[in-house]
Order: structure tokens, then C-alpha cells, then sequence
């Protein structure tokens, strides 16, 4: 079972959130490999262990690697047996008999040897269940526990053994009868208990028992303890988690009883260390690495692209087994499939690799995809696009290569990547965008008619630079006021100065929804900045910026009078991470949305929002029905929400292939990739699938009573997917000015704002500013 302490590799991709990267592309040809016979390549038998708990007769089935002995598999698996009938007239023996816990026996190729059943229910009231099994010194190891009903007693059994577990001296919160985690090696057994796990108590060979206070033992005190390591010269693992919610690993020897801190590969360097047959494997973000156990010098044992399998299930399945020689390799990890917005199905993988006489790929020409942007960490589509290309190929093979090396003061250390492909998540337009990428409009019609169904092109439009197409979006969104449709006059699309100024003051009481809705509060500055862009091909045309007209001043003084100074905006953590996200989730929205309804006495206000999924529409709809809608920002002509899309490709204009980096972003935009993707899809029928089956869902839950909270009640119709479509077709795509020339906009218009200046004073320099900008990109 994927566990959060296993996953410390995985984490690191939440660090990214605030690692600095950008994309290195530089106008020099970059040399392709080609790929060799003799380079390394592991053919892949995987299988799914979920399938022998069919949903028909199980309602939940979960599963945790034991570990291998001679060439097989063990499996600990807890599940759960479907009751006929209703569950609400079961019987306490028929609820406890409706579990099953075993252990499952496999060979490496995935069938089945055996299976040991360990739960059961005495006639006596006692219930038996397995509670761990592992592998250490050679042997499969097993903790039960027996639970007397009637008076709550817990007793432990360790490979049949009764083991007793005394309440420790330390223990205010009396769970130190209760472990949370226990390990054998060497005849040592390491078990942790307590609140929070925070004793380790050891049992030595000869049955005395020592107690190790972890808070004393780790600085930062102890918040959590995770799940016993193996390893090296007989000592165990231990991730902790401080009392400042940092992870630290500590290393237990259990004959002297020392317990250290430790750094390096163990600790916070960006490596995360496993151990599998007697051998220390290090994951970073190009593959798993053998460790020198005396020098800690790290050998490449496979690269994460070797393999035809999902690339996302490998570089986050923990690895319990490794040849000898390094050619074989047992992962596991646990799948996990939607099948709707509150569903999911929970399953296990176990993908056996072995090493291939001779490289599949060989003969064709590599291609290097990486990522950019402060948020990227590629969208499982990405992955499935990558494996689709490379098996459907014959000449090109596509490479994935995350842009970081290592941890730094625990934050991930940025590489340059000489990549053909660029994935980058929220970037901005740049002037520079014509020098770093190749114009993709001369690869894709986007003037047919067939495009034109196909797409919402509205999306691309927004993300044009003039006629040219470098970042192809992969997804849409809207952004703008959310209010309900009755208080907007029918037929408009979005606010003029004048009209918003009113909807602010009759529907929202005073309260512009730009400065004060949860997760978007702005100043004065911002607001100049976001309403500047929404409307930027006004000021900034042909190569010129414009702001000596009256439309600038206008603005200006619009902000000025109706916006909030600066120094009042006060933001707290909670939500300038959801600025930093740049999704402001639904139910900040709907919370801020009955927050203004009870401050204006049942007049429903409105927000400033984001509809970056169908479920955030339907969430609406089930509270309002089809009186929800989402209207422009205001501007000088009423347009319509603003298109924002998160995702897009771009292709490196160093690169000698163009038009097979085209090939794979032409299969970006296909449905089956975008069917899989994250958000709203920018091909249209993908969105639309993607609504059917959200919708289906919904109507399910409503249906079971599920969702008996929300105001609205009845099936949402059909119209509802129609009615999102229409806002997302009819967002506007103003073009987005670029963040260099954002950064100017916004300290200029701060200086002014703040009192700094005045208007006059700063046009001038604004203009000059920016248009020194553009030139220089030219």
C-alpha cells in the first residue's frame, strides 16, 4: 500500500511549488541520441492483485508488501465481503465476519501460490485480525491482534507468540497499550507505542525490555512517528515527524540502543532510501540508484523512461526487490481509479522488470520533453500521451526529464534541460516566447473548419502572440464574477465601469467582490494589473504601448476611486495559498457566497472565481439551478468572463524535429489524451464526456440522498452541461501581457496608487518601461 512516510520522493514534487524554473532553450541546434541496441531497457510484467476481490463480492479491498523470500511475493491484504441486504440490519458477528485479512503468496510472475487467512471470530467473543507482516531476517514475520469484545482487551501475538506490551512511565493519554508500529531484526524486536507512537520500546533477545522517550531523543520533540526501515549493519529506520511538522529519519541501533539523526541520503539531501534484498536503493527524480553502503556513491540502476509502463506508477511504486546483478526488479504500488467525484477503487500493482537482451527502441531518435513553471509536475495525461507516442512511433521516442537535481536547504535544486518539448503549467506570455519556441500555427490548421468544432478557440486566440501560436493550451477555464443570473440584465455578458459600479452597490452592498472575496483579495495595484490585461490590446498594439489615450486614464481613475487601498488588503496564510495555487476552491466560493447572502439578508452577492472543472459549475447549479451564472471583469466594452487555461507544450526552437515534436502536441489535443486529463480539456467532446460522467455521478448521489445539504433539489438536467459549455465558448481571451511587462505594470501602478506619483509622472515611465521591454525581445 502506498504509504505517506514511504513517499518522501514524492513530496518533493509539493516542494516544487516554490522551486524558481524556467525553460533553457537556447537558438543553437541541440544534438539528438540515438538510441542504441546495447542501451539499457527492462521489458515489464505487471498484474493486478485487486482482481482476486472482485467489487461484486467485496466492498473494499486494501493491500501492503510484506516483502520476497526465494522468489516469491507476500502480500498482507485487509478486505471487506459485500452483505446481501441491508447493511443497516447487520449483526455484530455478521459485521465482524464481513472482514478477511490474509496473506497472499505470488511468484514473480504473478500467480498465486497461496493464501493464509488470519481473521476470525471465536465463539468466545475473542476477534482475531492481522494487524503487519514484513520480512526481515529471512523469514515472513506476522503482529495479530485479539480483541475481547466484551471488555476491550488487546493482546498481541508475534509469529504465534504472545508478546507483552507494559504501559510506559512517559504515557499521559494511556494508548501505550496500543502499538503503532513494530519490526524484528536479529533477534531484536523494535516496537513504537503511545501517543502518537512517540516510545520505542526494544525487546531484547533474552526478553528484557528497554524504553527509548522519542521526545527526547529527536530535537523538535515528536508529532508522529511512520513505519520501520531496515537498514545497514543491523540498525532500523525511523521517519519522524517533529513537533514543527518537519521529517527527519532517525537511525535506532538495536544492541546499543544509540539513536542518531540522520543526514546525508537518509536525511534531507533529495534522495529518498529504500532497502530491498539486502541492498540500499536511492530514488531521485531520474531513477532508483544503488548506494555504496561504506562510500554512500550512488550508481544508476534504472532510468524511469527504460520501461513501457505508466511513467507516473513508477516513479512513485516503492521497490521491495533487486537482484543480485541488478537486472530484476520487483515494484509495487497502489492504484487508483475515479470512478466518480466522491468513488474511488482502490487496487495494487506489481510490476516485475527484467533487463532486455537488446534495447526495442533502437534506431530511433530521442527526444527530450521537460517541464517549466513554479507548479509543473506533468498531469497523468502527459504520461499517457509520452508512453502512447513511444509505442506508436517508429522513428522518434520521447524522453521525460524532470528540470531538478537534489534538495538544497530542503528546497529542489533547478537544472537546465536542453529539451525538444516543453510542458509548462500557468506561464506567462513573454515577448521572448518568438527567440526560445517555434510557431506551432504552421503545424495545426487552426483557421479549419474541422479545428474549429473540434477546440475551444477561444483558448488559443488568448494564447497567441499576434498570429503566432508558441504555447499550445491544453485545458480552459473562465474567470470572473460569479453571482446568480437574476441579478444581472438578461443577455449581458460581463460589466461596464458604470454597470458594475451599481451591481456592487445594489447586489453586493458595497462590497466589490474583487477585493474581497476569499483567496483574491487585491489592492488598488493588482486590480489595475488584472483589469490592464483583461483589456491589454488596448493599450499595448503593433508593437507599441499606447498610454497616453484616455481609455488608461480612465482606468486609472476608476481604480483609484473604487478600489481598496493596498495597506487595507489583509491576507492570510491560508489564503494567499490559494493565490499562489491560483484556483480558488469551490467551496471558498460557495462559503463566501452564503457569508454575503446572510450579511444582505437573503440577497445572494456575488464572488470572484474560477471555473477550472465541471464540478465546480454543478456545485453551483445544485445551490442555485440554472440561476448561476459568471459574468467579465469590468471593462470598457462589457466583455465577457476572461479564458484563463493552466497547461500548455511548446516546442523548443533548438530542436532539429520539429515536426515530430509537432506529431506528439498534435497528440496533446487528441480526445483519448484529453479524455484522461485534469480540469476542462480544450477538445471539446473531451469536456463534454468528462461532464456526462460527472453529472451521472451527481445524479447518483442525489438520487441516495447524498447530497441532501444543497438547496437545490431534483436531477441536474442534461442543459446544465450545455449551459457550462456556453460560459467556457464564450469567455473572452484577452491577451495576457507577459510577466515582465506585469511586474512593471504593477510597481508603476503601485507608486501612483500609493501617493508615490502622479499619473502623469508615471505614464511616461510605464510607457518607456514596457516598450523598452518589447523592443528588446523583437
Amino acid at each position: 500500500m502506498r504509504k505517506e512516510h514511504f513517499r518522501k520522493f514524492i513530496s518533493l514534487s509539493m516542494a516544487l511549488l516554490f522551486a524558481a524554473s524556467s525553460a533553457s532553450c537556447s537558438s543553437k541546434k541541440h544534438e539528438n541520441k540515438i538510441i542504441k541496441e546495447s542501451d539499457t531497457w527492462y521489458e515489464c510484467n505487471s498484474f493486478e492483485i485487486s482482481n482476486l476481490y472482485p467489487k461484486d463480492k467485496y466492498d473494499y479491498s486494501e493491500f501492503e508488501t510484506a516483502g520476497t523470500i526465494d522468489d516469491c511475493i507476500y502480500m498482507r491484504v485487509q478486505a471487506m465481503k459485500s452483505y446481501e441486504g441491508d447493511s443497516k440490519n447487520m449483526t455484530e458477528e455478521e459485521y465482524l465476519n464481513s472482514f478477511e485479512t490474509s496473506i497472499l503468496k505470488f511468484s514473480f510472475d504473478g500467480e498465486l501460490l497461496e493464501k493464509t487467512d488470519y481473521h476470525s471470530v471465536a465463539d468466545n467473543g475473542v476477534y482475531k485480525v492481522l494487524q503487519k507482516a514484513w520480512v526481515s531476517d529471512g523469514r515472513l514475520n506476522t503482529l495479530e491482534e485479539n480483541y475481547v469484545a466484551d471488555t476491550g482487551k488487546i493482546t498481541y501475538f508475534l509469529n504465534g507468540e504472545e508478546i507483552t506490551v507494559s504501559e510506559n512511565k512517559y504515557d499521559y493519554y494511556y494508548q501505550s497499550l496500543f502499538i503503532d508500529d513494530i519490526y524484528t531484526i536479529n533477534g531484536y524486536t523494535l516496537y513504537t507505542s503511545g501517543y502518537h507512537g512517540a516510545s520505542l520500546n526494544i525487546i531484547n533477545p533474552d526478553g528484557s525490555v528497554d524504553e527509548i522517550y522519542l521526545y527526547e531523543a529527536v530535537n523538535g520533540g515528536v508529532e508522529q512517528t511512520g513505519r520501520f526501515i531496515q537498514g545497514e549493519n543491523g540498525t532500523v529506520i525511523l521517519p519522524v515527524y517533529t513537533s514543527s511538522y518537519e521529517e527527519v529519519f532517525i537511525s535506532i541501533d538495536p544492541v546499543t540502543k544509540e539513536v542518531t539523526e540522520l543526514e546525508g541520503l537518509y536525511g534531507t539531501s533529495g534522495f529518498w532510501v529504500e532497502y530491498a534484498s539486502g541492498k540500499s536503493i536511492a530514488r531521485d527524480f531520474s531513477g532508483f540508484n544503488l548506494v555504496d553502503q561504506e562510500t554512500g556513491e550512488l550508481t544508476l540502476l534504472f532510468d524511469y523512461n527504460d520501461v513501457d509502463e505508466s511513467l507516473s506508477d513508477i516513479m512513485e511504486a516503492e521497490c521491495f526487490y533487486v537482484s543480485e546483478n541488478g537486472d530484476e526488479l520487483i515494484l509495487g504500488i497502489e492504484t487508483a481509479v475515479n470512478t466518480g467525484r466522491y468513488t474511488t477503487e482502490w487496487g495494487y500493482k506489481i510490476m516485475h522488470l527484467s533487463k532486455a537482451a537488446s534495447n526495442p527502441n533502437a534506431g530511433k531518435t530521442e527526444l527530450i520533453l521537460t517541464t517549466t513553471g513554479d507548479y509543473y509536475f506533468p498531469d497523468e495525461s502527459d504520461f499517457h500521451a509520452i508512453r502512447q507516442y513511444n509505442k506508436s512511433n517508429g522513428s522518434y521516442f520521447i524522453k521525460n526529464i524532470m528540470p531538478y537535481e537534489g534538495i538544497s536547504d530542503d528546497m529542489p535544486v533547478y537544472k537546465d534541460v536542453d529539451a525538444d518539448i516543453f510542458l509548462a503549467y500557468e506561464p506567462s506570455m513573454d515577448p521572448s516566447d518568438s527567440n526560445r519556441y517555434i510557431d506551432l500555427a504552421q503545424y495545426i490548421d487552426l483557421n479549419s473548419d474541422s479545428f474549429k468544432e473540434e477546440y475551444f478557440t477561444n483558448a488559443v486566440d488568448a494564447a497567441k502572440a499576434g498570429d503566432a501560436l508558441y504555447r499550445v493550451p491544453l485545458d480552459i477555464s473562465a474567470e470572473g464574477i460569479l453571482t446568480a443570473s437574476s441579478n444581472v440584465p438578461q443577455g449581458q455578458k460581463g460589466f461596464t465601469f458604470d454597470s458594475y459600479v451599481k451591481f456592487v452597490d445594489e447586489v453586493c452592498n458595497g462590497t466589490d467582490p474583487m477585493t474581497k472575496t476569499a483567496g483574491y483579495k487585491m489592492g488598488k495595484a493588482e486590480y489595475f494589473t488584472r483589469l490592464f490585461t483583461n483589456m491589454s490590446e488596448l493599450f499595448i498594439y503593433d508593437g507599441k504601448v499606447h498610454l497616453d489615450g484616455d481609455d488608461f486614464r480612465a482606468l486609472a481613475e476608476y481604480v483609484d476611486k473604487y478600489g481598496t487601498e493596498d495597506a487595507e488588503i489583509e491576507q492570510d496564510e491560508y489564503y494567499d495559498s490559494l493565490i499562489e495555487e491560483h484556483n480558488l476552491a469551490v467551496a471558498q466560493v460557495m462559503e463566501a457566497i452564503d457569508d454575503r447572502n446572510a450579511q444582505l439578508e437573503g440577497r445572494s452577492g456575488a464572488v470572484y472565481g474560477n471555473l477550472y472543472s465541471f464540478d465546480t459549475y454543478v456545485d453551483c447549479y445544485l445551490l442555485y439551478g440554472n440561476g448561476i451564472g459568471m459574468y467579465g471583469l469590468p471593462s470598457f466594452d462589457g466583455r465577457g468572463p476572461m479564458t484563463v487555461s493552466h497547461c500548455f507544450v511548446s516546442v523548443s526552437a533548438a530542436t532539429n524535429h520539429p515536426e515530430a515534436c509537432a506529431d506528439f502536441v498534435k497528440l496533446l489535443l487528441s480526445y483519448d489524451i484529453q479524455k484522461t486529463r485534469t480540469g476542462n480539456p480544450i477538445n471539446r467532446k473531451a469536456l463534454r464526456t468528462d461532464c456526462e460522467e460527472v453529472l451521472a455521478e451527481y445524479n447518483r448521489m442525489l438520487s441516495n440522498g447524498g447530497l441532501s445539504y444543497y438547496h437545490y433539489s431534483g436531477e441536474v438536467p442534461e442543459e446544465a452541461i450545455d449551459n457550462y459549455i456556453n460560459i467556457l465558448s464564450s469567455s473572452y481571451g484577452g491577451m495576457n501581457a507577459g510577466s515582465a511587462i506585469e511586474d512593471i505594470i504593477r510597481e508603476e501602478a503601485y507608486s501612483y496608487f500609493s501617493g508615490g506619483r502622479s499619473l502623469d509622472d508615471v505614464i511616461p515611465v510605464m510607457q518607456k518601461r514596457i516598450q523598452t521591454v518589447l523592443d528588446e525581445n523583437k
